[in-house]
């Protein structure tokens, strides 16, 4: 048969192949856990990123209906200040009407004899 040393050193380097794939395969696992993480904190940071993104939409959209609001309560004022103006101008309107109608006739009450008078006299 092959002489021990020779059975020693084929033992050896069975061995010694044998380590090598071990590592080999220890390494490469290695590699897939450390990407797995990667992607794992890639995918987190993603969500966290949309997240933020969400809660800034929802922050903007409430600013936003906010404004209306307020814009729509002070243009809501100023319609109701426009109509008290009118009404006060049309009241004021009318009443100057009605005082320019009062004055006419009184004077028509008042005058109107002297005016028959001054028929009388013509005639």
């Amino acid at each position: 048969g092959a002489a021990p040393a020779d059975t020693a050193r084929r033992k050896e380097e069975v061995g010694e192949s044998a380590r090598q794939a071990a590592a080999a395969a220890e390494a490469e696992a290695l590699a897939k856990a450390r990407k797995k993480a990667k992607a794992k904190r890639k995918a987190r940071e993603a969500a966290e990123h949309a997240e933020a993104l969400s809660r800034q939409i929802e922050k903007a959209t409430r600013k936003a209906a906010k404004k209306a609001k307020k814009a729509k309560k002070k243009e809501k004022e100023k319609r109701a200040k426009a109509k008290e103006k009118a009404r006060l101008k049309a009241r004021a309107k009318a009443d100057a009407k009605a005082e320019k109608k009062r004055a006419k006739d009184k004077k028509k009450a008042a005058g109107g004899k002297k005016d028959a008078k001054k028929d009388g006299k013509k005639k």
